[in-house]
């Protein structure tokens, strides 16, 4: 296998960028195990032989200081360990707090190339899934974690929602990994619901709503309830309706909400755009059992699902029923039009998370008084931080005490937004909430294997019981709570004072349907058009802004815009990723009738 040659490669590699080894092995044929990076990477040795090594692994995160913190205590305790098997290996956190900035930052990483051992949330550039610049993490989850005792296979102790595949191009592979989830979620001060909706027969003397029993009409009546009560809840939903709130970087609960509901109105996309026996996309063993099932919140999972490239393009662009032309696309976005209605037009997303903390804050304080009041509030898990936050106290001791989850419960209310009521043929009768997986930190590659594995090494620390406790230990030290649905490894214990986990029961997210692709252009954020060289996703988010902040509830006024804007950017999509064809008329003719990959690469 040429190893003499690997080995000098890698050493002068090393010697090159940094990195002090002693006979550095490139990694082998089974990748994981007691010597990361060479024929058995993984555990005692990352990236190299028999040697000690010394190494930086570049670590790019976008947290808050608090997280950052107990992220670095992860790479500390790595260090530790390596060192006491005679490494010298050193992570640094680089943080970024600006998403903007942080997804320009490694947009440049991937652009520029790295030399360091280097990971990053990878789905803030999914333009390079198919580049080679990031590292597929398939195969290291087939073999073991040695940090993990008795472990055969690396997957075997994470949750499948922690290692989700991503389509790149005619193939897919795993290009991050997470460890916890979130979702977006409704919420409601409970002394403002017993004032406001009281004698509702769903609403509890204590101010609870019976969750089972939100519908789409109640939740309405509610909003219009509290606009005319006198209470000052002239728009009494917590939503910014601003461009940036439909956008793709941040704030972009406007979007997600539509994310939600263009599921919800066009689940059965799945089954159209649905792979078939004869498909390059066919896979035997899933597509031949799958099955459409909108009970099933899971059905399209890239484990059990997977669908023809060819079919998506056909179906939306050249078939009636699917586009922004639809009548179930019109009657989405009128319900839309009235659900945004009772937001404040002019509101910016911050102004709405202020005005309903200080409602949550000082309601009963203020008897109600307080000006431009809200009801409802939409946001994601994180919200119970800030309101646990908000409602600290001093004990005689001087100590810092905090709400537990059931004393939140007591206060605040929080719900999944509810399906909408439609008569029309296809649309479901049920949501799956907008989220999922949070992290996605996976591997830039440097273009060389030993430096590669170091930092899949880290990682594979990183998600194991043993890195993960290591977070929660600096979250409980720090009094600090992490919000997630649902913890991503296995068999970690969460300290009880910070356990958030659970919170809402939710199965399945809307965010794996293929409609997403087209539907509203999230698949395009790097796609520009027109002579401005302005997004497609920008210009989307400010048609939508525009019609929910406008006077006139005609969708059709706006849908042919909408549709012409995502066609004007199909041919650019296709070329970027090296469709045969450029013009979504020939998606169906020019590729055998939907049967061969439209790939030209492996045409």
């Amino acid at each position: 296998m040429k190893k003499l040659t690997k080995l000098l490669l890698a050493i002068m590699l090393a010697l090159s960028v940094g990195l002090t080894a002693v006979g550095c092995a490139t990694g082998g044929e089974n990748p994981g195990g007691e010597n990361p990076g060479g024929e058995n990477p993984g555990g005692n040795n990352p990236g190299g032989g028999n040697e000690p090594i010394t190494a930086t692994i570049d670590f790019y995160t976008t947290v808050n200081v608090v997280e950052q913190s107990a992220l670095q205590q992860v790479a500390n305790a790595y260090s530790d360990l390596q060192y006491e098997n005679g490494n010298n290996i050193t992570v640094m956190v680089r943080n970024n707090t600006d998403p903007s900035a942080y997804t320009q930052t490694v947009r440049n990483l991937l652009a520029n190339g790295v030399s360091n051992p280097t990971i990053a949330n990878t789905s803030v550039a999914p333009e390079y899934y198919d580049s080679g610049k990031i590292l597929d993490l398939s195969g290291y989850l087939e073999e073991p974690n040695e940090y993990i005792e008795g472990n055969t296979a690396w997957m075997d102790a994470l949750e499948e929602d922690a290692y989700r595949s991503r389509q790149t191009g005619a193939s897919s592979i795993v290009p991050g990994l997470s460890y916890s989830s979130n979702y977006t979620t409704v919420y409601y001060n409970k002394a403002a619901m017993r004032s406001v909706l009281g004698d509702d027969p769903i609403v509890a003397e204590d101010g609870t709503i019976d969750n089972t029993k939100i519908t789409w009409e109640w939740f309405m009546n509610a909003l219009e309830t509290a606009q005319n009560s006198g209470q000052n809840f002239d728009y009494p939903l917590g939503v910014s309706t601003s461009t940036q709130s439909f956008g793709t970087d941040s704030f972009t609960i406007g979007s997600t909400i539509i994310d939600t509901y263009l599921d919800q109105y066009f689940r059965d996309f799945l089954e159209e755009v649905h792979s078939q026996e004869g498909d390059y996309s066919y896979i035997s063993s899933i597509d031949s059992v799958w099955e459409y099932d909108t009970e099933n919140a899971t059905l399209d999972l890239p484990n059990v699902y997977t669908y023809n490239m060819n079919r998506v393009v056909d179906t939306f662009f050249n078939q009636e029923g699917y586009n922004p032309l639809s009548d179930r696309y019109e009657e989405l976005m009128e319900n839309l039009y009235e659900f945004f209605s009772y937001a404040d037009p002019e509101a910016s997303y911050n102004d709405v998370f202020n005005r309903f903390n200080e409602t949550v804050i000082t309601y009963e304080e203020k008897g109600g008084t307080y000006d431009d009041m809200k009801l409802f509030y939409v946001e994601d898990l994180t919200y119970i931080r800030t309101y646990r936050d908000a409602f600290k106290t001093t004990n005689s001791n001087g100590a810092t005490v905090y709400p537990t989850a059931s004393e939140i419960a007591d206060e605040l209310g929080w719900f999944i937004l509810p399906a909408m009521d439609s008569d029309l043929e296809g649309v479901a009768d049920n949501v799956r909430p907008n989220g999922g997986p949070s992290e996605n930190y996976g591997v830039l590659s440097t273009g060389e294997q030993s430096l590669d594995e170091i930092a899949v090494d880290f990682l594979r620390y990183l998600f194991s019981p043993d890195g993960q406790s290591a977070i929660y230990a600096s979250y409980e030290a720090s009094n600090y709570a992490p919000i997630n649905m649902r913890q991503l490894v296995k068999n970690v214990t969460i300290p009880e004072s910070i356990d958030y986990t659970g919170l809402i029961d939710v199965e399945g997210d809307c965010s794996n349907n293929p409609y997403r692709i087209f539907g509203k252009g999230t698949g395009l954020t790097t796609i520009t058009v027109g002579s401005s060289g302005e997004y497609v996703t920008d210009q989307i988010a400010s048609l939508l802004s525009g019609y929910f902040r406008g006077s006139n509830s005609d969708w059709a006024a706006q849908a042919q815009s909408m549709f012409d804007i995502l066609c004007s950017g199909f041919a650019d999509y296709a070329s970027e990723n090296n469709f045969i064809y450029t013009d979504y008329s020939q998606a169906a003719s020019a590729t055998n009738n939907l049967v061969n990959s439209p790939y030209s690469s492996i045409s």
